[in-house]
């Protein structure tokens, strides 16, 4: 025990050494113990300029100041595998320390702990490193090398900097040491234990060689955080929650998060590797900023924020069922695929746009859905060096996609105006529990599926005579029932008539079934083909040049020429089938029709309760049928040509066939629901 700083000399024993004074302590020359355990206690500060060792096994170095700790560029502290524990009031700057497999802890309680050198060279190398601090771990332009496996560090105001190399895990730790006492005995100083990495400004951790796990304690901070592996083949995989202001992860092959790992942040929120892997529970939440993830594959657990989320790269799938994978504001999607015909990619957004490659797209919205431009992105990326630089994904339109596209909604499906949903050699399907609002729709040669709920309606937002479905197929499905009549004037029969969507396809199947309300309305294209397949109860209504009738309120009879009117749903139930040669020809005649403002007759199954438990078939239309007396509007002539056919009951019958020229028929299919 000394009163004074030691300047100068060796100190060196074969067993434990204990150096002690009452104020400051400066070590010029060398501290070595052969087989023994080192103790340095200053109720001042320790500057140390030469090297302290043990050479023993596992035997350890312990250095206590009151003040600072300072070592000089250059000088070195070693153990043989023991370990090494600096604690000063004030702050710590280190040149060198190694403890081999042994555990190393840098305490600086009201201070900092900074590298001296500001160079490359690692500072501390130990299996295990336990950092804290009342302000600041290193800085931003002068980080703290490290060379640990595993890592608990906590800056209590300040910032936490390392860059690592090898592979770590983020934990929770505790370390002992050896204290020599004045008589040369020794006692282990109390544990001494932390978990995870904790900042009071931001944590920037780099491993240039090696895969980072975050554990128990997780990465917390009150600033931005930057968790980065971007050597070959590294990885960065969490058990334990991430949180900070703005979030970039960042690693060369894969990131991943178990169901008990969440990340969380104020602002945005930046994951980027090969792989973006979140187990079926875990989160990504974000209370104010963007979320944006790029990864050549990337599973979704779930995402939520009150801003927008953009998701880039190659395959998006959901790696659960059931739960909402994303919640936001509006969703980009940019990559091969979004989700998959077994496990659609449910979201809770306002808006998306895709740009999707040959996996397709399937989607399935809790409530209303808009397809629509989705501005620019913008998120945060924390760079290695601390900065922040702001980026951004270009704004996206449209829904395209090279294969499928199936949109699901547990509301409606609406489009804006001027959009397109396109698919180049797949599929679209377009499913809503309330209405559906089309602008574009093009599959091209593929299949067009449209299905709306039972209040809802599939309408042309933009009312106009541009054509909405482009398709080979198109497929209106549902269910419903027939509504009582209604007597329409002109300005009442156009304004139906103008929401109607416009088509060009070769095949357009609608099948129904019943005790539903839905209102579809399309206009087919002269090129059409058509097919129908109906149940019971639901209503279908032809649509010619504005000449409209409503469902159930045309019942042909000789002699009357006012539609008869049926006032409830349940008052008849009945089906029609239409003659595939009877809507050829008619087809054939559009522009006649057209020219005579002419209404189609209905067929229709009238039921024989005396006879039949189900409807019976009127196989003939009656030459009174279409003669002025029973056809609301109808001249005296027969522009429909009607006399050699018969009906036939096919159960899919093709229509509207037209092969004499630009004819545009319209019909009116009138309560239909998914």
């Amino acid at each position: 025990s000394l009163g004074s700083a030691v300047d100068s000399g060796d100190i060196s024993a074969s067993g434990n050494i204990l150096v002690k004074t009452g104020t400051d302590l400066t070590l010029g020359g060398q501290v070595t113990s052969t087989t023994g355990n080192i103790s340095l206690n200053s109720a001042g500060a320790i500057n140390q300029n030469n090297t302290i060792s043990t050479l023993g096994s596992a035997k350890t170095i312990d250095i206590l100041s009151g003040s600072d700790i300072t070592m000089a560029q250059g000088t070195q502290t070693t153990t043989t595998d023991g370990n090494i524990r600096y604690q000063a009031a004030g702050s710590a700057i280190l040149s060198e320390l190694t403890a081999g497999s042994g555990t190393a802890a840098i305490i600086a309680t009201n201070g900092s702990i900074s590298d001296l050198a500001g160079d490359a060279a690692t500072d501390i190398t130990a299996q295990t490193l336990i950092l804290t601090a009342g302000s600041a771990i290193a800085d931003k332009t002068n980080p703290l090398e490290i060379q640990v496996a595993n890592l608990s560090a906590k800056a209590t105001s300040g910032g936490v900097f390392l860059t690592e190399s090898g592979s770590v895990t983020i934990t929770t730790l505790s370390m002992t040491a050896n204290r020599v006492d004045s008589k040369g005995d020794t006692a282990l100083t109390a544990a001494f234990s932390q978990a995870g990495l904790v900042s009071g400004s931001d944590i920037v951790f780099v491993d240039g060689t090696g895969s980072i796990s975050v554990g128990v304690g997780g990465a917390t901070a009150a600033g931005n955080v930057l968790l980065s592996a971007q050597s070959a083949g590294s990885s960065i995989s969490a058990s334990g929650d991430i949180s900070g202001n703005n979030i970039s992860i960042v690693a060369a092959d894969r990131i991943s998060q178990t169901a008990i790992a969440d990340i969380t942040a104020n602002g945005s929120i930046d994951l980027k590797a090969a792989t973006i892997d979140m187990a079926d529970g875990s989160t990504a939440t974000s209370t104010n900023g963007n979320i944006r993830f790029e990864a050549g594959t990337m599973n979704i657990g779930a995402i939520s924020t009150s801003g927008n989320v953009s998701l880039k790269g190659g395959a998006i799938l959901d790696s659960g069922a059931g739960e909402v994978d994303i919640t936001a504001a509006s969703l980009r999607l940019e990559g091969t695929q979004v989700g998959s015909d077994a496990n659609y990619l449910e979201t809770n957004i306002a808006k998306v746009a895709a740009s999707v490659g040959g996996g397709g797209v399937f989607l399935d919205e809790v409530t209303d859905l808009i397809l629509d431009r989705v501005s620019a992105v913008a998120f945060t990326r924390i760079n290695s060096d601390g900065t922040a630089s702001v980026l951004s994904d270009p704004a996206l339109s449209d829904l395209n996609s090279t294969s499928v596209i199936s949109v699901r909604s547990g509301g409606s499906i609406s489009m804006a105006a001027g959009s397109v949903a396109a698919s180049v050699a797949g599929s679209i399907s377009l499913r809503a529990g309330g209405s559906l609002s089309l602008a574009t729709v093009n599959a091209a040669a593929g299949n067009v599926t449209l299905a709306a709920g039972s209040q809802g309606r599939i309408i042309d937002v933009a009312n106009d005579t541009l054509v909405n479905v482009t398709a080979n197929t198109i497929n209106i499905i549902g269910r419903g029932q027939t509504n009582s009549s209604v007597a329409l004037n002109m300005a009442q029969l156009e304004a139906l008539q103008l929401p109607a969507i416009e088509t060009s396809a070769r095949n357009i199947y609608v099948s129904a079934g019943t005790n539903n309300a839905t209102a579809t309305d399309v206009r087919i294209g002269a090129e059409a083909v058509a097919v129908l397949r109906e149940a019971s109860a639901w209503s279908l209504q032809f649509v010619n040049n504005g000449i409209f009738v409503p469902s159930v309120s045309y019942i042909p009879q000789s002699g009357i020429s006012a539609p008869a009117a049926i006032t409830g749903a349940n008052d008849w139930n009945f089906v029609r089938d239409f003659d595939f040669q009877l809507l050829s020809h008619l087809g054939s005649k559009a522009e006649t029709i057209r020219s005579a403002k002419m209404v189609l007759p209905k067929l229709l199954f009238k039921p024989d309760t005396a006879s039949y438990s189900s409807p019976e078939m009127v196989r003939s239309i009656p030459k009174q049928a279409i003669e002025v007396s029973d056809v609301a509007r109808k001249t005296s002539e027969d522009p429909f040509g009607l006399d050699a056919f018969k009906i036939s009951d096919p159960a899919m019958i093709p229509i509207f066939a037209d092969s004499e020229g630009p004819a545009m028929f319209e019909y009116w299919i009138e309560n239909i629901m998914l």
